[in-house]
């Protein structure tokens, strides 16, 4: 993934990360530091 993403345009990549924002922001914080821990 990290390769791929030096190939994003600047509008994918924003597009990407509002949708991580959207997936993350309901979930409790515990949960967040869990995934993040596991990537």
């Amino acid at each position: 993934m990290g390769e791929i993403r030096k190939h994003f345009n600047r509008d994918l990549r924003d597009k990407i990360l509002g949708e991580l924002t959207k997936d993350f922001s309901q979930r409790p914080l515990e949960d967040i530091a869990a995934l993040i821990a596991d990537a």
